[in-house]
This record gives structure tokens, C-alpha cells and sequence, in this order.
């Protein structure tokens, strides 16, 4: 049995969750107080798991935990990115995606205080499409810094659709990736000291 303890970024309550069995895999759960998704590794054996909430509050305006979105990538949809049915396929979404995480990654890793890393993929957490992208769609990718450990950081990427006046959410996703020394892929603190 392994107890992990998470917190909702979005209001800063606090959950316990005790995985029970032995294979697992990406899930997430709504928080009890702002319903905001919580991702989390958790037993896909017959969702053999238990989430409690161990405390709810919300965070005081100035402790925010999350940076303010950053705009890393803006793009226009081109008939070469669609499916038979006239909309973007979800590989491209996945794509920009990935690159969007990893170029808001390097600028916060750069702000706290590090040297521009080499980062790799690691995971891409949860990802539901909530409305199809069209042609012409001008789309947003913004990021923002969930968290940052000794070699890896995690970035939570949204994806928006501007369609003319009108602005759709598309997609949003958790993204890990872990910084390496180029010379022989070993994990690289991303921080000095």
C-alpha cells in the first residue's frame, strides 16, 4: 500500500490518496471544493485506490501556486493538419502540446534561476478534447508552472481556439519533463546548488 499526499492548484486543498494495488497508471479526480481536475498516478486494477480530503481551503490571492499563463505557442490551423472530417487531428494538438510545455519549462527554469536546460518528454498526463479545431482556427498554447523539482518540473498546458469572435477551450494537460546532460541523457539538476 503507498499513501501520496496531493494538492489542488487550483485552491490549495489537500488530499490523501492510498493506492492499494500494484499497477498503475494516469488518473485524476475533481476536487471537492472547486471541482478543478486533480491528476494523479493511481491503481488501474480494478480502481483499487481511496482519495481523501484531508483539509480544504483556498489559497490567499498573493500565494498563488501557479504562475500566470504564458502564451508559448499561437498558431493558425491549415487544411494540412485535418482528418477526412474537416478537423484538426489530435496528433497535431498533442504535438504543439509538447512543445509549448517545453518552451514555458525552459523560461521558468531560466527565471528561478537556471541555465536554459535540455528537457525530454516524461508524461503527458489526462488529455480530453473538449470541442474539434478547425481550419483557420487560431489556436493558443499557455503554460504555466505547476511544479519544479531537482531534475524534472511540471507544466500544465491550455489549449485555446479563437474562431472569430468567439473563444473556445479545446484541451488542457499536465506535461513532465526531466532535464539531461546532452553528452550522456543522464537526469541533470535543472537549479543550481
Amino acid at each position: 500500500m503507498i499513501v501520496e499526499r496531493l494538492i489542488c492548484y487550483e485552491c490549495g486543498s489537500e488530499y490523501s490518496i492510498r493506492l492499494n494495488g500494484k499497477k498503475r497508471g494516469p488518473g485524476s479526480f475533481d476536487c471537492e471544493i472547486c471541482g478543478e481536475a486533480i491528476f494523479a498516478w493511481v491503481c488501474i486494477e480494478n480502481d483499487d485506490y481511496e482519495i481523501t480530503l484531508v483539509g480544504a481551503r483556498t489559497w490567499p490571492d498573493e500565494t498563488l501556486p501557479m504562475t500566470e499563463p504564458y502564451v508559448a505557442i499561437r498558431v493558425v490551423m491549415m487544411p494540412r493538419d485535418t482528418n477526412p472530417l474537416g478537423s484538426i487531428f489530435g496528433g497535431v494538438i498533442l504535438s504543439h502540446i509538447d512543445s509549448a510545455g517545453a518552451i514555458g519549462a525552459r523560461r521558468e527554469v531560466a527565471k528561478a534561476g537556471g541555465v536554459l536546460p535540455f528537457l525530454v518528454t516524461v508524461a503527458i498526463n489526462r488529455v480530453e478534447f473538449k470541442q474539434p479545431v478547425l481550419v483557420g482556427d487560431v489556436v493558443s498554447f499557455k503554460t504555466r508552472l505547476v511544479k519544479i523539482g531537482r531534475t524534472s518540473i511540471t507544466m500544465n498546458v491550455a489549449v485555446e481556439s479563437e474562431r472569430g469572435a468567439e473563444v473556445l477551450q479545446v484541451t488542457e494537460a499536465e506535461v513532465v519533463y526531466v532535464g539531461i546532460n546532452p553528452a550522456d541523457r543522464t537526469p541533470k539538476p535543472l537549479l543550481p546548488g
